[in-house]
């Protein structure tokens, strides 16, 4: 049972000063950063699939994002059913967590590579998961892009998906340098058209001026990362004045060597500095990190008080876009 009501700051205040996971759970809260394939926790994983994963060690290199998926779940990931089955695991996953709304992306690349472009197909079959859940959380599917692999063979692919309107955003993900951000702005310029939330990965592996074009560019509402807009004050000034919103996951920017040390986490600083900040897990299947532990890794390393993640924990719930 989601707990609501004048309790709730107070419950989970407490939730995050005595680590209590079962009062966390009442609590809602967001996560809004969230890859469908790949944001299950391991121990569903486990019980569906009898299987264990292996433990990803940290680098700074994100293609051994994909070097996990080939290692440990590539025979489910080439199958419909496979796909459809992880996106499950990742909603009760977010529902175990205390989670009222999920935002997570699914990949363009489903409908030719095994929809053989059927879009309807496609989107049927996301209503459908949607709709089993309906009565437990919002969830919200993004139409994810890589920037690695995107072709521009595929813009006809990605244009009559934005088009279906069963899309909440649109998000670009990979690496930050495969290619240049004007790549992508006749398609984000669809999406604003189609009035779907504009998302993209920058700043996680690129400097603070590279968000500033890729929010510019391609008229951003949420920079998901953003971390080195820190490294800018001139930047982070002219961020700040455009409501832009960060997506930030701590535990994932300490796994891909984004970070040193949690203590000097540049989530303090964004928060600090004014700008909004909500609190993710990224890839919990592949960094084993759920939404609990990077509340509560926060607290732990005095990166935040149980007041101060409350706080983001409301402005969470209270994001809304026209």
């Amino acid at each position: 049972t989601i707990m609501t009501g004048d309790k709730m700051d107070e419950l989970f205040i407490k939730s995050i000063e005595t680590k209590d996971f079962e009062l966390f759970q009442k609590c809602p809260k967001t996560n809004l950063h969230t890859h469908a394939l790949l944001s299950s926790n391991r121990d569903y994983f486990k019980d569906y699939y009898h299987r264990d994963l292996e433990i990803f060690i940290k680098n700074d290199n994100i293609a051994s994002l994909s070097q996990f998926i080939k290692n440990n779940i590539i025979d489910i990931s080439t199958t419909i059913e496979g796909q459809l089955n992880l996106f499950q695991l990742t909603i009760k996953t977010a529902i175990y967590n205390g989670v009222t709304r999920l935002d997570t992306s699914v990949d363009y690349r489903l409908v030719k590579e095994l929809y053989n472009g059927n879009y309807k197909k496609y989107i049927d079959d996301l209503n459908e998961i949607k709709n089993m859940y309906k009565d437990q959380i919002i969830v919200n599917f993004d139409l994810g892009i890589s920037r690695n692999a995107y072709n521009k063979n595929d813009y006809d692919i990605i244009i009559n998906l934005l088009n279906t309107n069963f899309f909440y955003g649109i998000d670009l993900f990979g690496d930050e340098l495969a290619k240049d951000i004007n790549t992508f702005k006749d398609i984000y310029m669809c999406a604003k058209k189609n009035k779907m939330i504009l998302k993209a990965h920058v700043g996680e592996f690129g400097d603070a001026q590279s968000i500033l074009e890729a929010i510019d560019i391609l008229n951003l509402d949420v920079v998901q990362h953003g971390i080195n807009i820190v490294n800018d004050i001139q930047v982070l000034e002219k961020v700040k004045k455009k409501n832009i919103i960060f997506n930030v996951c701590p535990i994932s920017n300490l796994y891909l060597k984004r970070i040193d040390d949690i203590k000097k986490h540049p989530i303090r600083k964004m928060f600090d500095s004014g700008l909004i900040v909500t609190i993710n897990t990224d890839d919990e299947l592949i960094f084993n990190n759920s939404l609990f532990d990077e509340y509560i890794t926060l607290y732990q390393n005095n990166v935040f008080n149980a007041t101060e993640l409350n706080k983001i924990r409301n402005n969470s719930l209270n994001i809304f876009f026209n």
